[in-house]
């Protein structure tokens, strides 16, 4: 009976071994697919804020042109309307 019970207990320790080495690996691998994971949304982050960046950059840039056109164009209707008056 006793050499039984040792035999249960090797085979449970056997098991539980197996299934801490199983648990290990499979902590493991999702650590890993856990840091890709991370990284992969570290880098759309950091390139949608460049691009956002990019963006706004663009956006300004637009502006300053529209503020510009706007104003040499206010500027000829100024000039046509002394010319009008002044005729």
């Amino acid at each position: 009976a006793n050499g039984e019970l040792i035999d249960d207990f090797q085979k449970v320790a056997k098991k539980a071994k197996e299934d801490e080495v199983s648990y290990s690996q499979r902590h493991q691998a999702l650590t890993a697919d856990h840091e890709k994971i991370r990284a992969s949304l570290e880098f759309k982050e950091l390139s949608h804020a460049e691009h956002m960046s990019m963006v706004e950059e663009r956006l300004e840039t637009l502006e300053m042109d529209l503020a510009r056109e706007t104003r040499r164009i206010e500027d000829k209707a100024e000039e046509q309307l002394h010319f009008l008056v002044g005729k």
